[in-house]
């Protein structure tokens, strides 16, 4: 009897070592640095000076207006981001279904993809600013970019920058949503009369409005501790008027995570840095507690009530007491009458009206204060929940699209040839406009490579003086194979360690209950969704004191822990497709579970090991953030970093473009061998033998 006990708890004790690794990592790169953060805020931490001082270092950030313009700035930021790429990405995911000849248009969507930020951002910068203003865009429009003097304007070229890189995802994640669509329901609606216009919005959108909801609030809380294409145009953009204040310069793109790491490079005192990461995770959870009122099925009064008190009362103050007051009434009165349709109706009816009171309260505000001081974050948290709630009402009620319904849509006031034909030109046109950038992209960097020129003037559409120097340049006087080699010992290292860290977690994972397995994937995914420089800085700290932060230990850490969430969701959904006959004739011939995942499980699995290895060798190839935060040391420098060091930020001297752009193009055609010759090893899976 004892002897069973102990084989018992000896196998469980073997089973749950799968998953160390996967909880070592996600402790030291997730949880940690919010440990270190909170800790370290309480105290003044200059060198090897350190004592307590309580909330000093709280108030000294919050008693600056310059927080505030930062938050706001970050919030206009993704809200405007979300909104076009969404609407964008939809648009174009429909055009790209029904296209015939849709070479040109795929072959635009990969080129964001294709080439990574750091080579396409600098790109566009150099197409909009050129020497001050003086640039192509300049020549083709006429219209003069100054990314140093003009606010507005450099808003909106960041803008349009990041959402040419973030459209493609979009337009894959509607596309693959609306292919899932029955076809036999589409045709119908097209024989009754409905045009383009009519189908998406109000068949295919209405299906798959969850989803959507869902990718909404991600990317608000990616476009809202956005860092990479911010910094990369303009470190922020020109600095503000109002945006001067005692503490901070906050210019028109600086966000939060630019302001903390402005704040880091500019002082000492870890102590005011790590205060400002509390803050900031802070913020990215009350966000995070909207992704999870989208993702519920159920209906989530308190948490929501809880989300609009805290942001109503941050962000507004005493008035927002009374927003919250009439919010939080209306939601409790639409749970409990969630079963009546006529008294839910009033409750989502008094909600409308504190929406619509809130909202001329924030026009208001904007009129008199401006963005920076009047901007209403806590409204759009509102409306999105007004929203989830809606929706959630129809998912209970199995509102369906029926053949009757369609044919009312043929009859709606809005079925008209005008704005079907609005909507097909407004849709050609962002489908030529992103074919046209992606080709600017490749033209600029393909002719800068080839100019003997090193400046970013450009006089003709071909470069008067060509040469093949610069190729050999890099190569030679930048000693550009040691940041090749340096780049490929990181993401080398890394994507070889993932397999040994998801496959046993994935199936240590697949051994417990349906609800087990959610929350842990859950809770992994939160602490996936929540980094950003804001968590990278504690973690610097961290590895500051034990004198790692100059070397690579801490980049593979942080690109394993960003390949768990994903990994593990692709590994699962993999190991669903093995037979329960496979583990089971395997226990019948006395296999231990070490065995079974060594000779049996793991070979068998080299398809999806392979698609993590790429994704982890691309993931860590292409990081920009950490490598810029953790490596002083230019011999150490990842091929990102050197790439960007070439030409700097629009305040450096002497950027040598042409170099960039040489080894830029180096850069992708080694990444195009090292998939090429990673995707053969993951064409054939000796699964499909045991399946049929």
């Amino acid at each position: 009897m004892h002897k069973q006990i102990h084989t018992s708890i000896k196998q469980n004790l073997n089973k749950n070592l799968l998953a160390f690794p996967t909880i070592v990592i996600i402790t030291v790169v997730g949880i940690a640095p919010f440990i270190q953060a909170l800790y370290t805020s309480f105290f003044h931490d200059v060198y090897s000076t350190k004592y307590f001082i309580g909330l000093e270092n709280y108030k000294y950030i919050l008693s600056d207006k310059g927080f505030l313009y930062s938050f706001n700035i970050s919030a206009l930021w993704a809200i405007l981001n979300v909104i076009i790429s969404i609407s964008i990405g939809l648009m174009i995911a429909w055009k790209l279904i029904n296209k015939k000849h849709k070479f040109l248009l795929i072959f635009a969507i990969c080129i964001p993809f294709a080439i990574p930020i750091y080579i396409s951002v600098p790109i566009w910068r150099l197409f909009f600013h050129g020497d001050s203003g003086i640039s192509l865009f300049y020549k083709l429009t006429g219209i003069e970019i100054n990314l140093l003097k003009d606010p507005i304007k450099t808003f909106l070229v960041t803008l349009f920058i990041n959402c040419w890189l973030t459209l493609p995802t979009n337009v894959i994640f509607f596309a693959s949503s609306i292919r899932k669509i029955s076809k036999e329901m589409l045709l119908s609606a097209k024989i009754d009369g409905a045009n383009n216009f009519q189908i998406l919005f109000k068949i295919i959108l209405p299906i798959i409005k969850n989803t959507t909801l869902t990718l909404v609030v991600l990317n608000s809380i990616k476009f809202f501790k956005d860092f990479n294409v911010p910094y990369m145009v303009s470190v922020g953009g020109p600095p503000l008027v109002k945006g001067i204040t005692d503490h901070f310069i906050i210019g028109v793109t600086t966000t939060l995570d630019i302001l903390i790491y402005d704040i880091f490079n500019s002082t000492s005192n870890y102590g005011i840095t790590s205060a400002y990461s509390i803050i900031f995770i802070f913020i990215i959870a009350l966000l995070m507690l909207l992704w999870l009122i989208t993702k519920s099925k159920k209906n989530n009064t308190i948490i929501s009530s809880f989300l609009i008190l805290i942001t109503q009362i941050i962000i507004n103050k005493y008035i927002g007491i009374l927003f919250s007051l009439g919010y939080i009434f209306s939601l409790f009165l639409t749970n409990k009458t969630f079963n009546n349709i006529r008294k839910y109706k009033k409750g989502v009816q008094i909600y409308a009206i504190v929406l619509i009171i809130e909202f001329f309260y924030f026009i208001n505000n904007l009129m008199n204060n401006g963005i920076l001081s009047g901007f209403d974050f806590a409204f759009f948290i509102a409306l999105i929940i007004l929203i989830t709630q809606i929706q959630k009402k129809n998912t209970f009620l199995k509102i369906s699209f029926n053949n009757r319904w369609i044919n009312k849509i043929s009859k709606s006031h809005i079925s008209t040839t005008f704005v079907n034909n609005s909507f097909s030109i407004i849709t050609y046109t962002f489908e030529l406009l992103l074919i046209i950038s992606s080709f600017i992209v490749l033209y600029l960097l393909i002719k800068l490579s080839f100019s003997k020129v090193g400046s970013i003037y450009i006089d003709s559409l071909i470069p008067n003086f060509q040469t093949l120097d610069n190729f050999k340049n890099i190569i030679i006087k930048e000693n550009y194979f040691l940041y090749i080699k340096n780049s490929l010992i990181l993401s080398t290292t890394t994507s070889l360690i993932v397999p040994f860290i998801i496959m046993p977690a994935a199936f240590w994972l697949k051994q417990k209950s349906s609800k087990t397995t959610y929350s842990i994937l859950t809770f992994i995914q939160i602490i996936g969704i929540y980094g950003g420089m804001h968590s990278l800085i504690p973690l610097y700290i961290i590895f500051t004191k034990i004198n790692l932060a100059q070397t690579y230990i801490p980049l593979i850490l942080i690109y394993l822990n960003h390949a768990i969430p994903i990994g593990l969701f692709t590994t699962l959904a993999f190991l669903e497709k093995f037979p329960n006959s496979l583990r089971e004739t395997a226990q019948l011939e006395g296999i231990t579970t070490f065995q079974y995942f060594k000779y049996i499980l793991f070979p068998l699995s080299l398809p999806i090991i392979f698609s993590n290895v790429l994704l982890t060798f691309l993931s860590s190839w292409n990081g920009f953030i950490a490598p810029l935060l953790f490596l002083n040391q230019e011999a150490k420098f990842t091929i990102s970093v050197k790439l960007y060091s070439l030409i700097g930020n629009l305040s450096s001297g002497f950027p040598h473009w042409n170099l960039f752009s040489a080894g830029a193009i180096i850069n992708c055609l080694i990444l195009i061998i090292i998939i090429t010759i990673i995707e053969k090893f993951s064409e054939y899976s000796f699964l499909q033998d045991i399946q049929d």
